[in-house]
């Protein structure tokens, strides 16, 4: 099966209801089209490849002939289905090294076995656990073993975890955007580094952190701007009350202010 083919005649591999209903997942042709075509012309020969959840980027991936395709999720039967379509279409999938667990779980022992030696990842997908933290441990232990010019993709930034992962790396130093997908964005690595340092490092920390700092309720678990927001109503209201004490608007009654009493003065006779 050609890519082409498959794009057009993507299998439904995914049922959030039991089995009752079958779809074939969060990307659609349109995404994993550009995807791809994006991923061979910038990745090397037979690259290193993780995702954290799994489905049609699995298979997508497997036409970009990679040596290893890392994908963690903690459903046995997914990878069954995704093999099946393979193997039913003469899609080569050895290359996948399936990991039936949470990411949480299985993230930290790749880490510490890539930790002694160089970084061996060329791209990652962060796709599985869209939760707060799971979704930045997926971002701290994939990063540690993406090597430098390598390439990160944060899918479903309409979500709050994820929108905020985005927003970290489009304002570091260690990461510029390379491709808007619209629902999924991908980052190139530009240092080496393997940690994305203390919070005094990180821009957007500092620069939100700072934000907090204007305010007087900076501990307030709420966030800033809704501090602000909360008292527009109450100035709206003043300024309003102003305006009509001075301008006189059409078709409304006119209300009297009141005056000081003013007392005649006596006159001599």
């Amino acid at each position: 099966m050609l890519i082409e083919e498959f794009l057009c005649d993507i299998p439904l591999l995914h049922s959030w209801d039991g089995g009752i209903t079958w779809n074939t997942g969060g990307f659609d042709r349109q995404n994993l089209g550009k995807l791809c075509d994006f991923l061979r012309d910038i990745l090397p020969n037979n690259p290193v490849l993780l995702e954290t959840g799994a489905g049609n980027s699995t298979i997508a991936m497997l036409f970009l002939q990679p040596a290893r395709l890392i994908s963690i999720a903690p459903d046995a039967q997914l990878f069954e289905r995704i093999r099946g379509f393979c193997q039913k279409n003469g899609i080569p999938d050895t290359a996948i090294e399936a990991h039936i667990d949470g990411s949480q779980w299985v993230l930290p022992r790749l880490a510490a076995d890539n930790r002694a030696s160089d970084p061996i990842l060329d791209f990652v997908l962060i796709d599985g656990c869209h939760g707060w933290p799971t979704s930045f441990v997926d971002l701290e232990y994939t990063n540690s073993m993406l090597r430098q010019g390598g390439y990160l993709m944060i899918d479903d930034v309409n979500l709050y975890a994820e929108k905020e992962m985005a927003r970290l790396l489009s304002e570091h130093a260690a990461f510029s955007l390379a491709l808007d997908l619209g629902k999924s964005l991908v980052f190139r690595k530009l240092t080496a580094d393997r940690h994305l340092g203390e919070w005094c490092d990180q821009p957007y920390i500092v620069r939100r952190t700072r934000e907090y700092a204007r305010f007087p309720h900076s501990y307030s678990l709420r966030d800033p701007p809704a501090l602000y927001l909360t008292k527009i109503p109450y100035w709206m209201k003043r300024l309003l009350h102003r305006i009509r004490n001075i301008i006189v608007i059409p078709g409304e009654r006119i209300r009297r202010r009141r005056h000081p009493v003013l007392v005649p003065r006596r006159t001599s006779r």
